[in-house]
């Protein structure tokens, strides 16, 4: 039996791999073509996918929506098929929750970096290699003043870093 989806999700689709280059630091890494709703952030020891959370949820909610689902499954055959160490960050502007099931930001964010971690780890990621964080509203992008910068501010970032090196033998 293949990786299985959540009840509310459809099943997953393989999506084309077109290789590119990752950053030196980070070797080489296929990246398919990914589309409009997926931002690479490419650093020296890290990429990050940077996804606007209005694609992945609707408001104050962390039930994945279907067109969020279809934006993780182009992420599916990149995360799969490689070793590296893999961190879910959820993100949200500054307003405060008005009611609802999440008292907060802080749960709301890490509900959200949880569905998306159990979201890959049914989908055949290795679990060991995932991890979820719930920010909030402390790692703004742009000022909550506006309704822009709150938008770019609520947002699910996927962080691939290469796993640990080794620890070296001390034995000859």
């Amino acid at each position: 039996i293949g990786p299985v989806a959540p009840a509310s999700a459809p099943a997953p689709a393989p999506a084309p791999a077109a290789p590119s280059a990752a950053p030196a630091g980070m070797g080489m890494l296929a990246l398919p073509e990914l589309g409009d709703d997926i931002e690479i952030i490419r650093k020296r020891e890290s990429i990050s996918f940077r996804i606007n959370s209005e694609i992945l949820y609707s408001s104050a909610k962390a039930d994945l929506s279907l067109e969020g689902l279809a934006v993780l499954r182009k992420l599916l055959p990149v995360l799969r098929g490689s070793d590296y160490i893999i961190t879910v960050e959820g993100h949200t502007d500054a307003l405060p929750i008005r009611g609802g099931q999440y008292p907060s930001n802080w749960e709301l964010s890490s509900a959200r970096a949880g569905r998306v971690v159990r979201y890959l780890a049914a989908n055949g990621v290795g679990r060991a290699r995932l991890r979820a964080i719930g920010y909030a509203d402390t790692r703004p992008l742009a000022d909550n003043d506006t309704e822009q910068g709150r938008a770019s501010n609520r947002r699910v970032e996927i962080i691939l870093e290469p796993p640990p090196a080794p620890e070296p033998d001390d034995d000859p």
